[in-house]
């Protein structure tokens, strides 16, 4: 990247996360969906599942609890498990990596791409850069809305902080690994050129 001018770099990470936006959308939207609206529907689904049993409590001479009064946070939907969150965080980098990388298995357009004077440093750590780039925002935009859905709801909490930050952590490593893994493997080329080989 370094042999490029600023305005070609930019360029060329601009173009680079143009490219593999639809790639990364898939990874947002299962984030979004299998996280932040699980948590979503359980808040709000929570007055008309108590109401089921609201006359057990009245009965018993019992106060109804609300959802304040039995959790300090909700910030994932247990019952559906943490195998689908994590299915998707794996396999969906992989995707991106091949969206990203596929030109290297095309002759001509690495001729092409080589022929413009972009090193192949320079192309792939654009690309790998965008990519990244990509699979953190995908990881913290969803985490950020259930932080916030939380924070409204339940207010804050030290216990919320430390397991909004471990769900962000958890996610953008095993994301990022993911795509590391698959690019390193798709481009050993690049990855040779890269660390020198």
């Amino acid at each position: 990247l370094h042999l490029l001018s600023r305005r070609q770099r930019q360029m060329c990470i601009r173009d680079r996360l143009a490219t593999a936006l639809p790639a990364a959308l898939p990874y947002f939207i299962s984030i979004l969906l299998l996280f932040t609206l699980s948590t979503f529907i359980d808040i709000l689904g929570y007055d008309s599942r108590i109401a089921q049993n609201a006359q057990q409590y009245i009965s018993a001479g019992e106060p109804v609890p609300t959802l304040q009064s039995l959790y300090r946070y909700i910030l994932f939907n247990t019952e559906m498990g943490f195998l689908p969150l994590q299915l998707f965080a794996i396999l969906m980098p992989v995707l991106l990596g091949f969206v990203l990388f596929r030109f290297m298995a095309n002759k001509r357009t690495v001729n092409v791409f080589y022929s413009l004077g972009l090193t192949r440093r320079s192309l792939f750590m654009t690309r790998y850069l965008a990519g990244q780039l990509l699979l953190l925002l995908a990881s913290l935009l969803p985490v950020a809305a259930n932080l916030i859905l939380n924070l409204a709801f339940f207010g804050s909490c030290r216990e919320l902080w430390i397991s909004a930050a471990a769900v962000l952590a958890a996610l953008v490593v095993m994301s990022s690994l993911s795509f590391a893994v698959t690019c390193l493997l798709y481009t050993s080329d690049a990855a040779d050129d890269l660390i020198g080989v």
